[in-house]
Parts: structure tokens; sequence; C-alpha cells
């Protein structure tokens, strides 16, 4: 599933990206993993979003199968195997 995002400026502001020497590792970790967890939200948004818009029950559970393999699984030519992160 691919997606874009894009912001929107409501009010004028100022931005300073800070060193990690200067802010800390952990708290430029901390605010990493945020970000990774608002990217994982808006996928999942957006897939609700997609899904809500496909007629009848079949063609949900064919989509979110999909994506669940798609997730999940990992195909070769000899074989398929579940990941477990």
């Amino acid at each position: 599933m691919v997606a874009s995002a894009s912001w929107k400026v409501l009010e004028p502001t100022a931005v300073a990206v800070l060193h990690t020497r200067f802010a800390g590792a952990a708290t430029a970790q901390v605010a990493a993993n945020l970000l990774g967890r608002a990217v994982e939200r808006a996928h999942a948004l957006a897939f609700v979003n997609v899904a809500s818009h496909i007629p009848g029950l079949a063609g949900r559970l064919g989509t979110l199968l999909w994506v669940l393999a798609d997730r999940w699984v990992r195909v070769t030519r000899t074989e398929w195997s579940f990941r477990c992160d």
C-alpha cells in the first residue's frame, strides 16, 4: 500500500533542528520512535478509509487478507513463511 502525507501550516512558526550531541541521543530516539508510530498510524487510517469504500464483505475481507499477507508472509519460489517480528 502506497500512501503520501502532507503538512498544512496554520500559523507561522520557527523550527530548530538540534544535533543529537546537543539534544541528547535519548531525546532524538524518542522523537524518532514517536514519528515512526505516527506514520504507522497514518498508514492504518489510510487502510481503514480505503476498506470502508470497498463494497461487500467479500471484497473487504479479501483486501484485509491481502494487506496482512503483505505484512506478515514472505513468499519465495520454493516456500512461504510467516514473519514473527
